[in-house]
């Protein structure tokens, strides 16, 4: 059975990687504000204001998933159909572009992934106008279930998120097809003419990039925190994308009313409502404008990069409500012409323009009756649970301190070593957000060395951590001894960075190191005890004619498995053996290699005039005991059916009882 072990790294001020190895801790650029892009703190003002503990919070988001994604026929929005997945606008019985990717943004956040692909396989298949095959890189703004195109134009803030959760997709879960997908809209989007989603003259989203639509504008399409985040992570069009999060907050900013502090669905450039003859409310404070308070306030949380013109839009739409009593729904863009009752999307909406609100005086009592309306609010069923469920699911995210910037991260691996440190986006970065993966199989040791420390209780789930102790010569025998690295013998509480170790895996599978690492990490370490050195290196190590030469005869690498070193010796699984130099003879990156480097006791210099081609491991574990490693991984006693050994050689002379793994007659066995 294969197991997936991840193990994060240790950092003296918080860990900032989620259990995949996703990245969303604090930046290293110069220019900084105080949202959580910089700091990587994302706190839940749930907690602050309302009392609410984590488990509170954990309780409400799964009961949000589980009502809109996995509940019954008057509660969910998200159904599946093979390998594709749709969110369904219940009441016109279609699916629309935005429901999309508010779902995929959901499934990025909430961390899944299957949901993920499904939603995205549907939208990719029947609503993306792909550019690879000539398509304009939007999407059919909406389709029916069965995936027949109702409309070609789009709806741009769905653009906006579908690039956004894509991104965030390929650095949570270090997958570059979603990388890939998401550069081809964000190059679509920048035409240079007027099919660009953003126009070319002022930077501000259109309606449409149609002529006649993309003149003016929907407020309610301003997501400046995203728009951020493509002007750094875009391959393409960098300088536009940074005039968009000027534009886009300023646009935004010009838009609320100075009075009400409320949206037009529709406005003009310069902020003020526009008419079309086919909608008779675009003037209006109605569906759409309701998120505009969202935006802004998700921005001033994430960035802070206009904090004071967005608090002074939050007092505004706040101040207004409050005087209405949180009533009404619908509203003239100056606040007259009340109509319809107050919404859930709404509570959620206005309960996150509130973290513009925090610390300013007067305001306490207003943010805690807005947080109450978002936390108490009665889940959406029936026909109209669509648009204001998914919109005040959004807001939860942000208000439960779940929506996240997962940002790049450096993933490892043992081709490239770290080789990549200087490449973009981590070239000027002080330290980088990095992962490792590698499969390993439950009881064969391995050696290891990782460019940053790993928290040592975490390591401990995945197995057991050797460092080197140094070599002894017995009368007939040449021994390396390692030492059992437990957390209770580590001052720190992490295994080091930059420190070659033995590990024995528990169980068989692929196993994540990640944390973090700095951009001038070396590429060689060491460990050197009386002549003998143990190395980590981040590069291949190679030993033939061309290369290391010298070193010949004197380094020892380590045998995981059985076979024949290149001299032609026997070499048993769990050995040493002595390197015979040729071009098999190397070492690959973040792994480690034994070399008598000379000196050391006038004993051992005696003894390093005859070096052994082959050397076993002696292990002293955590609790004191020794065994011998190759002794456990050897079939030495296959004629005594009942001698069984753990993955750390201690040797049992029956069958154990524990639970665990174990090897017996040179086979791995599981005891449940």
């Amino acid at each position: 059975m294969m197991t997936t072990v991840m193990l994060s790294g240790a950092k003296a001020d918080g860990n900032y990687f989620d259990a995949n190895g996703g990245y969303f801790g604090p930046t290293t650029e110069t220019t900084s504000y105080p949202g959580a892009y910089y700091t990587g703190n994302y706190v839940s003002p749930f907690k602050a204001y309302l009392g609410k503990t984590d488990e509170d919070i954990q309780t409400k988001l799964d009961a949000l998933w589980n009502h809109y994604f996995k509940g019954d026929d008057n509660s969910k929005v998200y159904y599946e159909n093979g390998t594709e997945a749709y969110i369904k606008d219940i009441n016109n019985n279609d699916v629309r572009s935005e429901g999309m990717s508010y779902g995929m943004m959901i499934c990025v956040q909430t961390n899944h992934k299957a949901e993920f692909d499904k939603l995205w396989e549907f939208a990719k298949s029947h609503m993306w106008h792909n550019p690879s095959y000539s398509g304009d890189g939007y999407f059919s703004w909406h389709c029916e279930t069965n995936g027949e195109t109702n409309e070609q134009g789009c709806c741009p803030d769905a653009e906006v998120y579908f690039m956004m959760s894509l991104l965030f997709a390929a650095n949570r879960w270090g997958d570059a097809s979603y990388m890939e997908d998401a550069q081809a809209i964000l190059k679509a989007c920048w035409k240079g003419n007027e099919g660009s989603l953003f126009n070319e003259q002022s930077y501000i989203i259109t309606f449409q990039p149609t002529n006649g639509n993309n003149s003016w504008s929907d407020p309610s399409y301003d997501l400046p925190s995203f728009v951020d985040l493509f002007a750094r992570w875009s391959t393409t069009n960098n300088s536009k994308w940074s005039q968009a999060a000027s534009a886009t907050r300023n646009h935004l900013y010009k838009s609320s009313n100075t009075s009400s502090g409320l949206f037009s669905d529709y406005n003009h450039f310069d902020g003020t409502p526009k008419t079309v003859s086919y909608n008779s409310n675009s003037t209006k404070y109605m569906y759409d404008a309701m998120r505009c308070a969202m935006n802004f306030g998700m921005d001033y949380y994430l960035f802070g990069a206009d904090a004071e013109r967005q608090t002074e839009m939050a007092k505004r739409i706040i101040d207004f409500f409050e005087k209405d009593e949180y009533k009404h729904a619908r509203f003239n863009w100056d606040g007259s012409n009340a109509s319809e009752s107050y919404t859930l999307g709404e509570a959620g909406c206005n309960a996150v323009a509130c973290y513009a609100l925090i610390g300013e005086e007067g305001y306490h009592e207003k943010i805690v009756r807005n947080l109450q309306m978002a936390w108490n609010g009665q889940l959406m069923t029936g026909q109209y649970r669509y648009y204001d469920g998914i919109v005040h699911y959004l807001a939860m995210l942000h208000l439960c301190g779940a929506f996240k910037i997962w940002k790049p991260r450096l993933v490892l691996n043992e081709t490239d070593g770290v080789t990549p440190l200087t490449n973009a986006p981590w070239k000027s970065a002080a330290e980088i957000p990095s992962s490792f993966t590698r499969t390993f199989t439950a009881g064969v040791p391995s050696t290891v060395c990782l460019p940053f420390p790993v928290d040592a209780t975490r390591a401990a789930t995945a197995g057991k951590f050797y460092t080197f102790a140094g070599v002894n010569k017995t009368s007939d025998n040449w021994e390396v001894v390692m030492q059992e690295s437990a957390p209770s013998n580590l001052v720190s509480g992490a295994l080091a960075a930059n420190t070659p170790y033995l590990f024995i895996p528990a169980a068989t599978g692929e196993v994540t190191f990640f944390g973090m690492i700095p951009n001038t990490v070396g590429a060689e370490t060491s460990s050197n005890i009386d002549g003998w050195t143990f190395i980590g290196t981040y590069d291949k190590r190679q030993w033939d004619d061309s290369n290391h030469t010298a070193e010949i005869g004197s380094v020892y690498g380590f045998a995981a498995q059985a076979g024949t070193s290149t001299g032609g010796k026997a070499v048993e699984a769990g050995q040493f053996f002595r390197v015979a130099g040729g071009e098999n003879s190397y070492v690959v990156p973040f792994r480690a290699y034994l070399k008598y480097t000379g000196g050391g006791s006038a004993r051992m210099r005696a003894a390093a005039d005859n070096l052994p081609k082959t050397m076993t491991v002696r292990l002293i574990n955590a609790d004191g005991t020794e065994t011998g490693i190759s002794h456990a991984l050897r079939q030495e006693n296959q004629m005594n059916n009942n001698v069984w050994y753990s993955i750390n050689g201690m040797k049992f002379d029956k069958q154990p009882t524990a639970k665990g793994f174990y090897l017996h007659n040179g086979k791995k066995v599981v005891i449940k």
